[in-house]
């Protein structure tokens, strides 16, 4: 994928780097705790810029770093998009638009950081869907619909006769 943009996209008249060499900066600069807010912004602005009206470079920066989908324009997100920001990194859920998320990715999110449970639409808030949350922090409790009551022996099983 690389290759194909380097190809297609030409490099910056002022710095001479390539749209991924700039995509990668931008990135380390933005997800670094340690940078300063202004230098964050600039960064941000120059990404959202980069981005604007170019699926290949939202392919290449979601395909570098999954979280980078939060900078991707709404109207150029797509289903493949939204899952390959979801391969890098579960992170990416709060990122993707409700219509393009599914069970699946929801659930394997979920796996991995039961937080994200906030993300996840209504209709999917399973039992499954929600112990699989429970399982990974006690805090995915803020988040379990009315109605939802998982015993702690579910938490634990995920067999529990009661509820089952």
């Amino acid at each position: 994928m690389t290759e194909l943009v380097e190809s297609t996209v030409e490099k910056c008249d002022i710095c001479e780097k390539s749209p991924s060499s700039i995509i990668e900066n931008c990135a380390k600069i933005i997800l670094n705790n340690y940078s300063t807010s202004e230098c964050k912004s600039e960064k941000i602005k120059e990404l959202r810029t980069l981005l604007d009206g170019n699926l290949e470079l939202c392919s290449l920066a979601v395909g570098l770093n999954g979280l980078l989908l939060i900078f991707v324009p709404e109207e150029m997100k797509t289903p493949e998009l939204c899952a390959l920001a979801m391969k890098r990194t579960c992170l990416a859920l709060g990122s993707v638009p409700e219509n393009f998320m599914t069970y699946e990715m929801c659930l394997n999110a979920m796996r991995h950081d039961g937080e994200l449970l906030m993300y996840v639409p209504k209709q999917f808030k399973t039992m499954e869907m929600c112990i699989a949350a429970l399982k990974q922090t006690r805090r995915a409790n803020y988040f379990i619909p009315f109605g939802v009551t998982i015993c702690r022996k579910c938490i634990r099983n995920s067999h529990c006769r009661l509820c089952h």
